[in-house]
């Protein structure tokens, strides 16, 4: 059984939905999965992929372009240009994709995936380890991602990504150095920080940024695909979102696409002294990054975490 699959979007959009094709292997392990890249014809996606993941795909082929520039919907929500969604694949991409036995259209925002067969469920926190052995030669380091070209709707301003780099620097900056990932247009958006001592900026490719994420302690970003590179090897993040309007939590239309861990959530510009906080305590102990508004210290009244020695007397 030959199977497709459909991936749209930028490359946490791809990464989202890769996370599914976890459970089409499952419930079809002799089964070549080819998937289909609907991205405007932009190829940073798969090469992202197959870095990270070689072999996951039979093949990955790129979808061109949109059928339409412009794509018009509607729905309960009125007149929407969703320019995303499938009848807007180009028809000779859509008589090849009909030639498989079987097609999972994983496009996140039309969120198809909730009533397909599959344990969608299962893998929805769950994302695949790299199989790759990412290169590490930068240390112990902290990756900050404040800036990103692709997710402007998630804009922090200059100067709180500025404080809290300067103040992460101070507070961590014995034990960890901070590397901000950049692209040269966007390098001044950290002139004041980027000549401080430990502090370094770094303009990559796509490979070289994943390698970075993949050995970082930790991982502080707008709301963007990077993100979802932490998350596969369980490194603590934290993400800025305008969907958040309180630490930890996120709108479900967000939680069910973007965010799956609102865990690790917090609004745009939030109190910069609260999220090293966060951070620091993640790094000090994983059970933070379960209950991340517990305080240090107060474990044993949270959790009933007992600092006991044997009664002697009484044991018999």
């Amino acid at each position: 059984m030959n199977i497709a699959t459909r991936l749209e979007g930028g490359v946490g959009d791809c990464l989202l939905g890769l996370r599914f094709c976890q459970a089409i292997k499952e419930k079809y392990p002799n089964s070549p999965i080819t998937a289909y890249i609907d991205s405007e014809g932009k190829t940073f996606q798969k090469e992202a992929i197959e870095y990270l993941y070689p072999g996951f795909f039979k093949e990955i082929k790129i979808i061109p372009n949109k059928k339409y520039s412009n794509f018009w919907i509607k729905s309960q929500y009125g007149s929407e240009n969703q320019k995303g969604f499938i009848e807007n694949v180009p028809d000779e991409i859509i008589n090849e994709i009909k030639t498989y036995d079987l097609f999972y259209d994983l496009h996140i925002d039309s969120l198809k995936f909730i009533d397909s067969d599959l344990n969608w469920i299962k893998y929805f926190k769950n994302f695949p380890k790299p199989s790759i052995n990412p290169i590490n030669t930068r240390g112990e380091y902290i990756v900050c991602h404040l800036k990103s070209t692709t997710s402007k709707e998630h804009e922090l301003e200059k100067w709180y990504a500025t404080k809290l780099i300067k103040d992460l620097n101070k507070t961590l900056g014995n034990k960890y150095k901070i590397v901000i990932v950049s692209t040269p247009e966007i390098n001044f958006f950290y002139d004041q920080v980027r000549n401080i001592p430990n502090i370094g900026l770094f303009n990559g490719s796509m490979n070289e940024v994943c390698d970075l994420i993949l050995n970082a302690k930790a991982f502080i970003g707008t709301d963007s695909g990077f993100k979802f590179i932490a998350y596969s090897l369980d490194i603590p993040v934290a993400t800025f979102t305008k969907y958040s309007s309180e630490p930890f939590q996120c709108a479900f239309s967000h939680v069910i696409r973007w965010n799956p861990m609102p865990e690790t959530v917090f609004p745009l510009n939030f109190n910069v002294s609260f999220i090293i906080e966060y951070i620091s305590k993640a790094l000090n102990n994983q059970i933070y990054r379960l209950f991340p508004q517990l305080v240090i210290g107060d474990l044993e009244t949270n959790i009933i975490k007992r600092n006991y020695t044997v009664d002697l007397e009484k044991t018999k």
